[in-house]
Protein backbone atom coordinates (compact mmCIF):
# COMPACT_ATOMS: atom_id res chain seq x y z
CA UNK A 1 0.00 0.00 0.00
CA UNK A 2 1.60 3.38 -1.02
CA UNK A 3 -0.07 5.30 1.65
CA UNK A 4 1.62 5.31 5.04
CA UNK A 5 -1.25 5.10 7.65
CA UNK A 6 1.27 4.69 10.69
CA UNK A 7 0.75 8.95 11.02
CA UNK A 8 -2.49 8.77 11.99
CA UNK A 9 -2.99 5.30 14.20
CA UNK A 10 -1.39 7.68 17.21
CA UNK A 11 -1.27 11.26 18.81
CA UNK A 12 1.12 13.28 18.94
CA UNK A 13 2.60 16.41 21.01
CA UNK A 14 2.10 19.90 19.71
CA UNK A 15 6.03 20.27 19.07
CA UNK A 16 6.42 17.14 16.65
CA UNK A 17 3.30 16.85 14.62
CA UNK A 18 3.32 15.00 11.70
CA UNK A 19 2.92 16.40 8.18
CA UNK A 20 -0.58 14.86 6.64
CA UNK A 21 -2.16 14.71 3.50
CA UNK A 22 -4.07 17.35 2.57
CA UNK A 23 -7.93 16.20 1.37
CA UNK A 24 -8.10 18.97 -1.43
CA UNK A 25 -4.72 18.82 -3.30
CA UNK A 26 -3.97 15.37 -2.16
CA UNK A 27 -0.45 16.12 -1.42
CA UNK A 28 1.51 15.42 1.78
CA UNK A 29 1.38 19.12 2.95
CA UNK A 30 -1.10 19.53 5.87
CA UNK A 31 1.42 21.20 8.32
CA UNK A 32 0.21 22.18 11.85
CA UNK A 33 -0.50 25.72 13.46
CA UNK A 34 0.95 25.03 16.96
CA UNK A 35 0.15 29.18 17.23
CA UNK A 36 -3.79 28.29 16.55
CA UNK A 37 -3.99 25.73 19.65
CA UNK A 38 -6.42 26.07 21.97
CA UNK A 39 -7.02 23.70 25.27
CA UNK A 40 -9.64 23.78 28.14
CA UNK A 41 -8.79 21.26 31.42
CA UNK A 42 -12.41 18.82 30.95
CA UNK A 43 -14.10 18.71 34.20
CA UNK A 44 -13.62 14.95 35.03
CA UNK A 45 -10.04 16.03 34.73
CA UNK A 46 -10.66 18.89 37.26
CA UNK A 47 -12.90 16.42 39.96
CA UNK A 48 -9.27 14.22 39.73
CA UNK A 49 -7.54 17.20 41.36
CA UNK A 50 -8.87 16.44 44.77
CA UNK A 51 -7.73 12.78 44.67
CA UNK A 52 -4.86 12.38 47.16
CA UNK A 53 -2.88 10.49 44.48
CA UNK A 54 -3.39 12.95 42.09
CA UNK A 55 -0.50 13.96 39.78
CA UNK A 56 0.21 15.62 36.34
CA UNK A 57 -0.22 12.76 34.54
CA UNK A 58 -3.93 12.42 35.10
CA UNK A 59 -4.71 16.05 33.91
CA UNK A 60 -6.75 15.93 30.58
CA UNK A 61 -7.66 19.00 28.34
CA UNK A 62 -10.23 19.18 25.18
CA UNK A 63 -8.72 21.13 22.52
CA UNK A 64 -8.49 22.54 18.84
CA UNK A 65 -6.22 23.80 16.42
CA UNK A 66 -5.63 24.18 12.77
CA UNK A 67 -3.65 22.76 9.99
CA UNK A 68 -3.08 24.50 6.98
CA UNK A 69 -1.59 22.93 3.45
CA UNK A 70 1.55 24.83 2.84
CA UNK A 71 1.22 24.42 -1.21
CA UNK A 72 0.68 27.96 -2.74
CA UNK A 73 -1.64 27.09 -5.51
CA UNK A 74 -4.32 24.89 -2.53
CA UNK A 75 -3.68 26.61 0.80
CA UNK A 76 -6.79 24.35 2.25
CA UNK A 77 -7.31 24.82 6.02
CA UNK A 78 -8.78 22.08 8.09
CA UNK A 79 -9.84 22.16 11.87
CA UNK A 80 -8.85 19.31 14.26
CA UNK A 81 -10.76 18.72 17.53
CA UNK A 82 -9.28 15.88 19.99
CA UNK A 83 -8.68 15.45 23.57
CA UNK A 84 -4.84 16.04 25.05
CA UNK A 85 -3.06 13.16 27.30
CA UNK A 86 0.12 12.80 29.57
CA UNK A 87 2.37 10.16 28.22
CA UNK A 88 5.82 8.90 29.97
CA UNK A 89 8.50 8.49 27.59
CA UNK A 90 12.34 6.80 27.86
CA UNK A 91 15.18 9.02 26.95
CA UNK A 92 18.81 7.40 26.80
CA UNK A 93 22.13 9.49 26.69
CA UNK A 94 23.81 6.94 24.16
CA UNK A 95 27.31 9.42 25.57
CA UNK A 96 26.73 9.30 28.99
CA UNK A 97 24.89 5.91 29.35
CA UNK A 98 22.61 7.60 31.50
CA UNK A 99 18.74 7.58 31.07
CA UNK A 100 15.70 9.17 32.43
CA UNK A 101 12.00 9.14 32.29
CA UNK A 102 10.10 12.45 30.75
CA UNK A 103 6.11 13.02 30.04
CA UNK A 104 4.95 14.81 27.51
CA UNK A 105 1.39 16.36 26.47
CA UNK A 106 0.07 14.34 23.75
CA UNK A 107 -3.07 15.81 21.12
CA UNK A 108 -5.51 12.59 20.40
CA UNK A 109 -7.42 13.72 17.12
CA UNK A 110 -11.14 12.42 17.25
CA UNK A 111 -12.73 15.06 14.48
CA UNK A 112 -10.92 16.98 10.94
CA UNK A 113 -13.42 18.80 9.10
CA UNK A 114 -13.08 18.81 6.09
CA UNK A 115 -12.52 15.21 7.15
CA UNK A 116 -9.04 13.82 6.09
CA UNK A 117 -8.07 11.47 3.19
CA UNK A 118 -7.18 7.76 4.61
CA UNK A 119 -6.55 5.81 2.27
CA UNK A 120 -5.71 6.19 -1.99
CA UNK A 121 -8.31 5.66 -4.57
CA UNK A 122 -7.84 5.78 -8.43
CA UNK A 123 -9.12 9.18 -10.02
CA UNK A 124 -11.66 6.83 -11.86
CA UNK A 125 -13.22 5.93 -8.85
CA UNK A 126 -17.12 6.83 -9.47
CA UNK A 127 -18.05 9.22 -6.76
CA UNK A 128 -21.06 7.08 -5.31
CA UNK A 129 -18.14 4.99 -3.12
CA UNK A 130 -15.96 8.65 -2.48
CA UNK A 131 -18.87 9.78 -0.89
CA UNK A 132 -19.27 7.21 1.45
CA UNK A 133 -15.46 6.42 1.64
CA UNK A 134 -15.02 10.22 2.98
CA UNK A 135 -18.21 9.37 5.32
CA UNK A 136 -16.32 6.92 6.75
CA UNK A 137 -12.89 9.04 7.21
CA UNK A 138 -15.16 11.42 8.88
CA UNK A 139 -16.12 9.17 12.09
CA UNK A 140 -12.76 7.39 11.96
CA UNK A 141 -10.77 8.80 14.92
CA UNK A 142 -14.13 8.83 17.18
CA UNK A 143 -16.20 5.61 15.77
CA UNK A 144 -14.43 2.67 14.34
CA UNK A 145 -17.23 1.07 14.08
CA UNK A 146 -19.38 4.00 12.13
CA UNK A 147 -16.49 4.29 9.97
CA UNK A 148 -17.03 0.62 9.43
CA UNK A 149 -20.38 0.51 8.51
CA UNK A 150 -19.55 3.57 6.13
CA UNK A 151 -17.27 1.68 4.19
CA UNK A 152 -20.01 -1.19 3.79
CA UNK A 153 -21.83 1.26 2.20
CA UNK A 154 -18.96 2.10 -0.50
CA UNK A 155 -18.26 -1.73 -1.08
CA UNK A 156 -22.79 -1.67 -1.48
CA UNK A 157 -21.90 1.40 -4.15
CA UNK A 158 -19.10 -0.55 -5.80
CA UNK A 159 -21.27 -3.21 -6.73
CA UNK A 160 -23.76 -0.63 -8.57
CA UNK A 161 -20.91 0.82 -10.15
CA UNK A 162 -20.13 -2.67 -11.82
CA UNK A 163 -23.15 -3.30 -12.92
CA UNK A 164 -24.44 -5.80 -10.29
CA UNK A 165 -28.35 -6.16 -9.50
CA UNK A 166 -29.50 -4.42 -6.30
CA UNK A 167 -32.94 -6.30 -6.48
CA UNK A 168 -33.74 -9.92 -8.02
CA UNK A 169 -35.40 -9.58 -11.50
CA UNK A 170 -38.96 -11.48 -10.31
CA UNK A 171 -39.60 -9.13 -7.45
CA UNK A 172 -38.26 -5.83 -7.96
CA UNK A 173 -39.23 -5.13 -4.23
CA UNK A 174 -36.97 -7.87 -2.74
CA UNK A 175 -33.47 -7.08 -2.60
CA UNK A 176 -30.64 -9.21 -3.02
CA UNK A 177 -28.06 -9.22 0.19
CA UNK A 178 -24.64 -7.71 -0.85
CA UNK A 179 -23.25 -11.36 0.29
CA UNK A 180 -24.75 -12.05 -2.70
CA UNK A 181 -24.15 -9.19 -4.85
CA UNK A 182 -20.37 -9.89 -4.02
CA UNK A 183 -20.37 -13.41 -5.25
CA UNK A 184 -22.14 -12.34 -8.77
CA UNK A 185 -19.16 -10.23 -9.25
CA UNK A 186 -17.15 -11.24 -13.09
CA UNK A 187 -14.96 -14.34 -12.63
CA UNK A 188 -12.06 -11.84 -12.90
CA UNK A 189 -12.89 -9.87 -9.76
CA UNK A 190 -12.94 -13.62 -7.88
CA UNK A 191 -9.94 -12.50 -6.16
CA UNK A 192 -11.42 -8.92 -4.93
CA UNK A 193 -14.32 -10.96 -3.99
CA UNK A 194 -12.82 -12.60 -1.22
CA UNK A 195 -11.74 -9.22 0.44
CA UNK A 196 -14.90 -7.92 -0.52
CA UNK A 197 -16.48 -10.47 1.62
CA UNK A 198 -14.13 -9.92 4.36
CA UNK A 199 -14.98 -6.36 4.10
CA UNK A 200 -18.95 -7.12 4.29
CA UNK A 201 -18.26 -8.99 7.81
CA UNK A 202 -16.63 -5.97 9.61
CA UNK A 203 -18.91 -3.42 8.25
CA UNK A 204 -21.81 -5.88 9.75
CA UNK A 205 -19.75 -6.17 12.51
CA UNK A 206 -19.79 -2.10 12.84
CA UNK A 207 -23.43 -2.30 12.87
CA UNK A 208 -24.05 -4.53 15.80
CA UNK A 209 -23.87 -3.68 19.05
CA UNK A 210 -22.64 -6.35 20.42
CA UNK A 211 -19.58 -7.30 18.06
CA UNK A 212 -16.36 -5.59 18.79
CA UNK A 213 -14.97 -3.77 16.48
CA UNK A 214 -11.34 -2.64 16.78
CA UNK A 215 -9.50 0.68 15.17
CA UNK A 216 -7.26 -2.26 13.45
CA UNK A 217 -10.48 -3.78 12.09
CA UNK A 218 -10.89 -0.16 10.10
CA UNK A 219 -7.17 -0.11 9.18
CA UNK A 220 -7.42 -3.21 7.32
CA UNK A 221 -10.03 -2.46 6.09
CA UNK A 222 -8.96 1.02 4.42
CA UNK A 223 -6.15 -1.27 3.60
CA UNK A 224 -7.88 -4.14 2.05
CA UNK A 225 -10.71 -1.64 -0.11
CA UNK A 226 -7.78 0.40 -1.39
CA UNK A 227 -6.56 -2.63 -2.73
CA UNK A 228 -9.52 -3.66 -4.16
CA UNK A 229 -9.77 -0.47 -5.60
CA UNK A 230 -6.55 0.04 -7.26
CA UNK A 231 -7.30 -3.53 -9.17
CA UNK A 232 -10.72 -2.56 -10.57
CA UNK A 233 -10.21 0.83 -11.66
CA UNK A 234 -6.05 0.24 -12.58
CA UNK A 235 -5.47 -3.39 -12.45
CA UNK A 236 -2.30 -2.11 -10.85
CA UNK A 237 -1.70 -5.49 -8.95
CA UNK A 238 -3.00 -7.50 -11.89
CA UNK A 239 -0.67 -6.01 -14.43
CA UNK A 240 1.89 -7.00 -12.66
CA UNK A 241 1.36 -10.81 -11.88
CA UNK A 242 0.03 -10.66 -15.86
CA UNK A 243 3.69 -9.59 -16.46
CA UNK A 244 5.29 -11.75 -14.08
CA UNK A 245 3.27 -14.92 -15.87
CA UNK A 246 4.92 -13.79 -19.22
CA UNK A 247 8.68 -13.29 -17.96
CA UNK A 248 8.57 -16.49 -16.41
CA UNK A 249 6.74 -18.35 -19.09
CA UNK A 250 9.49 -16.47 -21.41
CA UNK A 251 12.56 -17.05 -18.99
CA UNK A 252 13.49 -13.82 -19.40
CA UNK A 253 12.38 -10.12 -20.50
CA UNK A 254 8.92 -10.23 -22.47
CA UNK A 255 8.39 -6.48 -22.78
CA UNK A 256 7.32 -3.68 -25.39
CA UNK A 257 9.45 -0.90 -24.85
CA UNK A 258 6.77 1.58 -25.06
CA UNK A 259 5.17 -0.42 -21.90
CA UNK A 260 3.50 1.99 -19.28
CA UNK A 261 3.32 0.72 -15.70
Amino acid sequence: MSMNRELYKKGFPADDAPVLKCPSCGLVSLVFDESSLAKVETAKSKDLRHDQYWNDSLIENVFSCFFHCKTSYCSESLVCTGTTSVETFRYEDVSTGLAYDYEDEILNPIYFNPPLILMDYPNACPEAIVKNLKDSFALSFSDPRAALNCMRSSVEALMGELGIPEFRDDEKTKKISLHERIERMPQKYKEEEKILLALKWLGNAGSHDGDEVTAADMWFAYDAFEYVLLEIYEGRYRRIREISDKVNENKGPLLPKNYKF
